[in-house]
């Protein structure tokens, strides 16, 4: 039987440092499937970032105006050719094998659920990673022993055609 396919969407706006390092992450992970980054009219475009990974099967998709995170990840889903959608965000680092434990959980979930996702960990010491530590803002599972809700760093889906 043949790996599920699956396609990572990263909506993005500015930050070329931390894009730089999220695809830093991807490319150390070994990720070996399609990468949608969806540039949301940053002021300074990151095409010359997303060059700099060639080793990596990125999609580069540059909106006219800024229209917002939503916006931009159904832009890149509708660029997306897998069986799966992944998403994470350009302030993220992905650990080694976040790909193949997310994608794991979605494959082996009941055909009744379309999506999964996982804790996120705020990696800095600054005010906000502080206060998203304290009150769990990122641990969907913490919130009552339920999951109910998905942070848009670390979900997948099936990708219903």
């Amino acid at each position: 039987m043949a790996a599920p396919s699956v396609s990572i969407v990263v909506p993005c706006y500015g930050r070329p440092g931390q894009t730089r390092d999220l695809l830093g992450s991807l490319a150390r992970a070994g990720v070996a499937c399609q990468v949608v980054v969806v540039d949301d009219a940053s002021p300074e475009p990151l095409d010359a970032v997303v060059a700099e990974f060639p080793s990596l099967n990125v999609e580069y998709v540059r909106c006219p105006e800024n229209r917002g995170p939503a916006f931009a990840r159904n832009l890149g889903v509708a660029s997306c050719e897998s069986e799966y959608i992944a998403f994470t965000d350009n302030d993220c680092i992905v650990d080694q094998a976040w790909l193949d434990h997310i994608l794991s959980s979605i494959v082996k979930a009941p055909r009744n659920i379309a999506g999964v996702g996982g804790k996120v960990v705020a990696h800095g010491r600054d005010l906000f990673s502080k206060y998203y530590d304290y009150h769990k803002i990122l641990d969907p599972w913490y919130f009552r022993g339920k999951n109910y809700y998905v942070t848009t760093a670390n979900p997948s889906y099936s990708h219903w055609v």
